[in-house]
């Protein structure tokens, strides 16, 4: 007999991450709307909308409407006193030449990361003074099917299944990639979780622990065609993004908390790009 299936309020359903947790077989996804009107079926909230158009994420003052939305969600989730799961961003942390842990210090270097942090502040707040479940995971770097297609890894994946040279920065940066779909399974288990045990509460970081130079990771996910991969010279002078801090060496995050629960990523990072072709 198979077991009874969650229903859980999911706003961004239709999302990059929204569509992968939708075809998790234990959950019942119950899209909602942007009048946050909240379906009296579910028994948490998983918030994912956020503007996320990869051209202008970061300085957007979309972002403003973003963290009022998550704001209006969680005080609706708090209504109906079932928890609330916010979707929070690694971009949130300070730089740090360690892995990173969730008491570590924010510094956010981009509108989109200070909004990241009100939306954080509030919902806490809201959910603390109405008794109900708070929970807020720091996603890493997620990549993987439905990727939108301006973002680095499709570009790449697109230029590998085209047998066409790639033109990309040096890449010494060292960043902790992770697939959407263990991404996906982190949260299913925080929001099913956190319905029976008010443990389950407070930041999480959703990572792998990954400590491999860019650059490293891109030409084992090309493989036997890593030929095509053409990075600029190490010494060159970065670009820049005005209005945004230069973007940290290292971002790795130290998913301990999220394992003690019983979450193992089970997907290769790098996987093969093969295995990224839509």
């Amino acid at each position: 007999m198979s077991r009874a299936r969650i229903p859980i309020a999911v706003t961004g359903a239709s999302g990059f991450l929204g569509r992968t947790l939708a075809n998790l077989d234990h959950l019942e996804v119950l899209p909602v709307q942007r009048n946050s009107n909240i379906d009296r079926r579910a028994e948490a909230v998983v918030h994912l909308a956020w503007h996320a158009d990869p051209l202008d994420y970061l300085l957007s003052g979309e972002n403003v409407a973003s963290a009022n939305y998550a704001i209006d969600v969680a005080t609706a989730a708090a209504k109906l006193g079932i928890p609330f799961l916010g979707a929070g961003t690694c971009a949130e942390y300070g730089s740090s030449n360690t892995d990173l842990l969730e008491t570590d210090p924010t510094n956010p270097g981009s509108v989109y990361a200070r909004e990241k942090l009100r939306a954080l502040e509030t919902t806490r707040e809201i959910c603390g003074e109405s008794g109900s479940t708070w929970v807020w995971s720091r996603i890493f770097y997620p990549f993987g099917p439905a990727e939108h297609p301006a973002r680095l890894v499709p570009q790449v994946v697109r230029g590998l299944a085209n047998n066409e040279g790639v033109s990309l920065g040096p890449c010494n940066q060292i960043r902790d990639q992770i697939d959407v779909r263990d991404v996906a399974e982190a949260f299913a288990l925080l929001a099913t979780r956190s319905i029976n045990d008010r443990s389950v509460e407070g930041i999480f970081n959703v990572s792998i622990g990954s400590a491999v130079p860019l650059r490293n990771w891109l030409t084992s996910l090309a493989g036997d065609q890593r030929s095509l991969l053409h990075f600029a010279d190490p010494l060159a002078p970065p670009a820049t993004n005005a209005g945004a801090e230069e973007a940290p060496a290292r971002v790795v995050g130290n998913s301990k908390r999220l394992r003690s629960l019983g979450w193992i990523p089970k997907q290769p990072s790098p996987p093969h790009w093969s295995s990224l072709v839509s």
